[in-house]
């Protein structure tokens, strides 16, 4: 394979919701925008098949507001979020919900005219706006603007490695997956927004799952992660014994839905979960808690839903719905359906400013990439309201960065032969030739261990032994190559999920106190009621 090269202002890394609104606004401002993503763009990921809550404070009730969401967002994360981050995302978030309506995403209205929120997780005034189609429409909107507006999307190119000149990114090493070639994407300035490691346990929640490509590139790169003791587990049904990957089920806890165990029991008066501690964490929680005792499964009651909720929520059109008849058919309404929990997303990953610059110059990040906003657990709805307005400021940075700096075209392939990625790319990197089916049994140990230590209950004894083991993985995964594309994007998947790993069990060992979403079953709670 020969390596290629591709030119822009903006390279763009991912295909969500975050990526997409970042197209947008650095399109939007005459940036050459490039967008690539290892699968297709818009259509991977967490964002596609998220119910698509926004949180917006528009002060429809007079007990809201910008202030009351901070106030709420830096509770529910123990102190440890940035101020600065979370008051961005109060005061912009509404905005962000008026642009995707003015692009032709539709939201439900009361007979008013406001816009019909439901309460997320978590949140003590309902505030989450919801768009018809969900999580699938709002990304579908937000990459016909970007096309609309210049972007190009570049489908299975996926990105190796970020290039850099004298410490600032000006690219990215990416393999096409479809053309089997290599490429080398030149660019002023780089957002990236490719996810997280949701594949790292056995369980996601996302139908496409991230395999820590972001994490793994920034720490090439020598930037320091933060926060990856928090990862955020939910539930999500199980069907025939299968767990299924279908976003949704928490919009029906604002209408009634409860949780009971095997033996009729709710969870919430079993394990204390009172209204204002109703936290996708202590829902979580007390589902494995009652799992280990043999109380399982746990199941999500939607008997208590009275019609006109019903009536409300099948008007959104979601697809959950289609999920609940698909799997009991004529009696959906009257089901108690079977849980399992999943990993959701991770709450640590790159360091940002207010607007998406990293410690590196030229690289920029937005999504569930970053961290600083969330603190030690997620107020629900703030998700996507996160990539909407982080996305929308890094590619306004991304764009303003291109415009006044210098094009690295001249020295780019320099740093390709100095750091030895032509040979990277093609999978010479270690000295050990692996086969396919040794990478596959290597991927199924690291979810195992990552699910035996690092679910929501965590101890000393599991953490340390997942230190140790996740050391061995990585260690082991940076040793092995392969010729050959398909083989090569395994291993990459490897090293980014052993170092996902590896990373989270230090920073959880390290954390000894409970806090938020990082329950310690051997230590106290530092703030208990309030972050988790």
């Amino acid at each position: 394979m020969d390596l290629e090269s591709l030119h822009c202002d903006v390279l763009v890394i991912g295909g969500g919701a975050a990526a997409s609104r970042a197209a947008v606004e650095a399109a939007g401002l005459g940036a050459k925008v490039l967008v690539c993503d290892r699968g297709r763009v818009g259509r991977g990921g967490s964002s596609f098949t998220c119910g698509g809550g926004t949180a917006a404070a528009f002060g429809h009730s007079q007990a809201d507001g910008p202030e009351r969401h901070a106030a709420e967002t830096l509770e529910r994360g123990g102190g440890i979020n940035s101020p600065e981050l979370v008051e961005v995302l109060a005061k912009e978030a509404p905005g962000e919900v008026a642009f995707l309506e003015s692009i032709g995403l539709v939201y439900a209205k009361t007979p008013e005219g406001l816009y019909r929120q439901n309460r997320g997780l978590g949140q003590l005034i309902p505030r989450n706006c919801t768009p018809k189609g969900n999580g699938a429409a709002l990304v579908k909107a937000l990459v016909k603007e970007a096309a609309w507006r210049g972007a190009r999307f570049l489908d299975r190119v996926r990105a190796v490695k970020l290039l850099s000149l004298d410490g600032r990114a000006v690219g990215a090493a990416c393999l096409d997956l479809s053309g089997q070639r290599s490429l080398a994407i030149e660019a002023k300035a780089v957002v990236l927004a490719a996810g997280s490691a949701t594949g790292l346990y056995p369980g996601s929640s996302a139908a496409y799952p991230g395999f820590g490509d972001a994490f793994r590139m920034g720490s090439d790169l020598g930037l320091k992660l933060a926060n990856m003791e928090f990862l955020e587990f939910t539930f999500v049904p199980v069907v025939g014994g299968r767990l299924t990957s279908v976003g949704g089920s928490t919009q029906l806890t604002d209408r009634g839905a409860g949780f009971v165990n095997a033996l009729g029991q709710d969870l919430r008066t079993l394990h204390d979960i009172g209204p204002t501690g109703l936290t996708r964490a202590a829902v979580t929680k007390a589902i494995w808690l009652e799992e280990k005792a043999g109380r399982g499964p746990v199941s999500l009651d939607l008997t208590p839903i009275t019609e006109a909720a019903w009536r409300e929520w099948e008007s959104a059109g979601h697809p959950f719905l289609a999920f609940l008849k698909a799997a009991n058919g004529s009696d959906r309404r009257r089901a108690k359906i079977p849980l399992a929990v999943a990993l959701h997303c991770h709450l640590g990953g790159l360091p940002i400013d207010p607007w998406g610059q990293t410690a590196a110059p030229g690289l920029l990040a937005a999504g569930e990439t970053a961290t600083g906003l969330h603190g030690a657990l997620r107020l629900g709805g703030n998700a996507i309201a996160e990539c909407l307005v982080f996305g929308r400021r890094a590619g306004l940075a991304a764009a303003r960065l291109a415009g006044s700096a210098k094009d690295p075209k001249a020295r780019v392939w320099e740093s390709l032969a100095r750091d030895g990625i032509g040979q990277a790319i093609h999978g010479l990197a270690g000295p050990k030739q692996t086969s396919p089916e040794k990478i596959e049994k290597l991927i199924a140990q690291t979810r195992d261990l990552a699910g035996e230590t690092l679910g929501p209950v965590r101890e000393a004894g599991g953490l340390t032994k997942a230190v140790r083991e996740f050391e061995r993985l990585l260690d082991l995964a940076n040793s092995l190559s392969t010729g050959r594309i398909g083989p090569l994007g395994r291993l990459l998947d490897l090293r980014g999920l052993a170092l996902t790993g590896l990373l989270s069990a230090q920073a959880a060992l390290a954390r000894k106190e409970s806090l938020g979403v990082h329950f310690r079953s051997d230590s106290p709670h530092l703030a208990p009621g309030e972050a988790g």
